[in-house]
């Protein structure tokens, strides 16, 4: 589980505060079975992985390990705020149309893995949502 997470350079990544090392213990505080720490975990993302919209380069190495998160966390919906946080980034270049694709393409196969009732329902208004957003923005749909 998470083999990715423990492959990735992470202090070789930026993110808002600098080096991105500490991500892999924030992502790991996901997957707790404790809402308060869930939640401290997702802001220790959320503040330097995509802070106020703009995403750092260690975003797009971080998706994949998100939707294994996703799919096994106890608390999943910080791990899907997380991910349309990255998915609407404001940041323009390749790696924001990137990480859109990567997260609605990602999203699209969660739906069908059989997630319980809410989570199936946040993730298919999460992905409405984007593509809403992105369609207003002109950007390109996937």
């Amino acid at each position: 589980m998470l083999d990715a997470l423990d492959e990735m350079p992470w202090s070789e990544l930026h993110c808002a505060c600098g080096s991105a090392a500490h991500v892999p213990g924030s992502v790991r505080g996901l997957l707790s079975s404790d809402p308060a720490l869930v939640e401290r975990a997702y802001w220790q993302l959320e503040n330097h992985v995509v802070a106020q919209g703009h995403l750092s380069d260690s975003a797009l190495h971080l998706l994949p390990t998100l939707f294994e998160v996703l799919a096994l966390a106890p608390h999943p919906g910080s791990t899907l705020r997380l991910l349309f946080e990255i998915g609407n980034s404001w940041t323009e270049g390749p790696n924001a149309t990137t990480c859109y694709q990567l997260v609605v393409s990602g999203l699209e196969r969660q739906l069908t893995r059989n997630p319980t009732d809410a989570l199936h329902q946040a993730i298919t208004q999460d992905l409405a949502d984007l593509r809403a957003l992105h369609t207003t923005a002109g950007a390109r749909l996937p």
